[in-house]
This record gives structure tokens, C-alpha cells and sequence, in this order.
């Protein structure tokens, strides 16, 4: 067991899907050890995904050291200045934050010289006070909640609903927008194409589909957003292309949205359904208070929802065997009624 005030800190530097579904795991180790002090080490990419989550003492931010492949000195500065801070705390318990063995993770975690160190691990690793083998199977959330059993902490009945909370400046940006385009809170429906693989988005003749059925079942519009850029940009592939087929077909029911990332995350918390291909704002949208549509498809040769699926009681996941456009319109405004059946608007 850990001492009566354990100082913490849990390794989390992966993208921002990987971080809300780390959430369930620091509010069991708050709930389990409420004296403990808790620390994240994050990145520059993912920190503000916890700027307002209350189990949260201290958040560290490690820089981006490379930018399209250039080293930054100032960020190698910094770098290793917060290292140096944190080697200094003398974390009681240092969580290696991945729900299956990382070798790199793990070495940050030694380095930090905690009391003790925790991590999935397969082999014996000098210095590594708990391994733990790594699991076969499970959802990433579950296998990270897994972690706190090192402690004794009991993980059987841990509830696994992501947490998040939008920064102020999200929902300005949301309420802007919605101002701008005449629209109330929960009176539109989000829809995302933003995805790294092109068969897991829908068509343009899907998403005007959809939003017709949206706006004659449930009476709402469709705010659309999507990545920028073209889809040939090697370093950071864009939705462009598609969007732009959407959008010359001027539905009165599409309104494209394209104010940045904290608009469109605090739009995905003001909407009354987010729909979103497998994505980190997919992930954001499961902890939004309208949920998520999470579309995912050919899952034998990609990332599965079994263990990267949207988690929690606010999403409903749907897999085409090959592509999204398979899907069937019944079954995307199917599952959109279900979430407005069993969400509260404004209720987290």
C-alpha cells in the first residue's frame, strides 16, 4: 500500500483520445486514495484535455521537441528542465500510463527516480519495482484502471464514463459560432469526417442524407467540421476534398464550421448528438452530455472498438465490415434516436 499522502504521477504523452480515456483511471485513484497528491505529465497536445478535471493537483507539460521533423532547442530546454523538476519531487508512485507495454514510456518512468514504478511490462526491466503482464485483451480504458490494482486498489466496479470538462474559451467560441448562424444550444446535430483512413468516413451523399433525416425526424441541423488541408498532405492529411463536395450542394440543413479545434470541441459539448468516425474527438464527444455516434469500419485490419471503441453510457458504436459507406441511413439515424432517447441536454 501506498504511504497515507502518496504523492503521484501518471505518464500520459500519447494523442487525445488515448488522454480522455485515461480519465476513468485518475478519478479512481482520487476516489480510492482522496489524500494523495496527483500529478499528469502530458505533452503540448493533449494537456488542456484535463485544464478542468478536478482530480487533477498538478499537470505537466513536456514540449514538442520535433516540428515536421526539426528539432527545437528551446523545447529540449524545456524539456529537460521539467525533468529535472520532477526527479526532484520524489514521487512516491510513478504510473506508466499505457495500456500496453511501451518500452519508451517505460524509461521515462525510471528516469523520473520514483519510489515506485509502475507499467505493463512482459520481460524484467532493472529498476521496474512493479511490472505487471500485460493484458490480451480488454478496452485501453479498462486495461489502464487495471494499473491501480499495484496499489490495492480494487478495479472491479470502477466506473469507465470518460471525463471532461471544455475550457471557457471553448464554449465562447461555440456560442459565437452559434450566434453567427442563429442556432440555440442542442438544436443541432455535430457531424465529423475527420479520420485517418479514408474508409472509415461517410460519403457526401451520406452526410446530405443524414442531415435530411436529422432535420425531418428530430428537427435539427448539421454543424459539419472536418480537418483542413488536402488529402495528399503527407504530414497531416485534410478532409477538404470531401467537404467541399458536401458543401456545393448548399443544404439549407449543413452549416460548415471550421473556427478550430475549441470551437468545434466546445460545439460537440453544446450539441444535442455528436457523430464522429474513429477519432481523439470522438473520444471527447463520449464525455460530452449529448454523446457520440462512433463509426468504425474493416476492424481486421484497423483499430477495433472492442479496445478503442467510444466508452461510458453516452456513445453507441457502430462497425461496417469494409467501409462506412456501407452503412445503412436506418442505422446511423437509429442510433443518433437512441442517444437523444437516453442523453440529457446540458447534463454530464
Amino acid at each position: 500500500m501506498p504511504p497515507s499522502h502518496p504523492k503521484l504521477l501518471l505518464i500520459k504523452r500519447d494523442k487525445i483520445g488515448d488522454m480522455v480515456l485515461t480519465t476513468p483511471l485518475l478519478r479512481l485513484l482520487k476516489e480510492a486514495l482522496p489524500n494523495c497528491e496527483l500529478h499528469v505529465l502530458a505533452n503540448d497536445y493533449n494537456d488542456w484535455v484535463l485544464s478542468a478535471n478536478p482530480h487533477v493537483d498538478h499537470c505537466w507539460v513536456f514540449p514538442r521537441i520535433r516540428h515536421n521533423g526539426k528539432l527545437r532547442l528551446g523545447s529540449v530546454w524545456r524539456y529537460l528542465k521539467i525533468l529535472l523538476t520532477l526527479r526532484r519531487k520524489n514521487f512516491d508512485v510513478v504510473l506508466v500510463g499505457n495500456g500496453s507495454e511501451s518500452h519508451r514510456a517505460i524509461s521515462l518512468g525510471l528516469g523520473l527516480k520514483g519510489k515506485r514504478t509502475i507499467a505493463y511490462c512482459k520481460k524484467t526491466v532493472k529498476g521496474l519495482s512493479d511490472p505487471l503482464p500485460e493484458p490480451t485483451e480488454g478496452h485501453e480504458s479498462r486495461r489502464l484502471l487495471n494499473l491501480a490494482s499495484a496499489l490495492g486498489i480494487n478495479v472491479g466496479q470502477a466506473g469507465v464514463q470518460p471525463e471532461f470538462h471544455p475550457q471557457a474559451s471553448a464554449l465562447h467560441g461555440a456560442e459565437t459560432w452559434l450566434k453567427r448562424n442563429d442556432l440555440m444550444p442542442g438544436a443541432y446535430l455535430l457531424l465529423g469526417l475527420g479520420a485517418r483512413r479514408q474508409h472509415r468516413q461517410p460519403t457526401a451523399a451520406q452526410v446530405l442524407r443524414w442531415s435530411q433525416l436529422c432535420h425531418d425526424r428530430f428537427g435539427l441541423k448539421t454543424a459539419l467540421v472536418w480537418s483542413p488541408g488536402t488529402r495528399d498532405n503527407p504530414l497531416y492529411p485534410g478532409d477538404n476534398e470531401l467537404a467541399a463536395e458536401i458543401l456545393a450542394r448548399q443544404s439549407p440543413h449543413i452549416l460548415p464550421c471550421q473556427d478550430g479545434l475549441q470551437t468545434v470541441v466546445g460545439l460537440a459539448w453544446l450539441a444535442r448528438c455528436n457523430v464522429f468516425p474513429d477519432s481523439g474527438l470522438m473520444h471527447i464527444a463520449s464525455a460530452c452530455p449529448g454523446g457520440v455516434v462512433g463509426l468504425f469500419a474493416d476492424t481486421a485490419h484497423s483499430s477495433s472498438p472492442d479496445m478503442w471503441g467510444p466508452i461510458g453510457d453516452r456513445q453507441v458504436t457502430l462497425v461496417a465490415d469494409k467501409a462506412v459507406a456501407e452503412m445503412a441511413d436506418e442505422e446511423i439515424i437509429g442510433a443518433v434516436a437512441r442517444l437523444i432517447a437516453n442523453t440529457v441536454p446540458g447534463v454530464a
